[in-house]
């Protein structure tokens, strides 16, 4: 069984930030775990964008 994937554009999408934001992330290790494709595309696996929505989240 495989692992649901989204592209860097959807990632993007769905957190509401830029792609040079996410690129940030990626660059400076803050956004979840990503794998780079051979042709240089970006993917998240669902479950670890999951994973460090809730590790960011603010308990009031």
């Amino acid at each position: 069984m495989s692992e649901e994937s989204i592209t860097n554009a959807e990632f993007c999408a769905e957190e509401r930030v830029s792609p040079p934001t996410a690129q940030r992330y990626r660059r400076e290790g803050t956004g979840p775990a990503f794998y780079r494709l051979p042709g240089g595309g970006v993917r998240y696996r669902r479950r670890d964008v999951e994973l460090w929505r809730a590790a960011r989240r603010v308990e009031p």
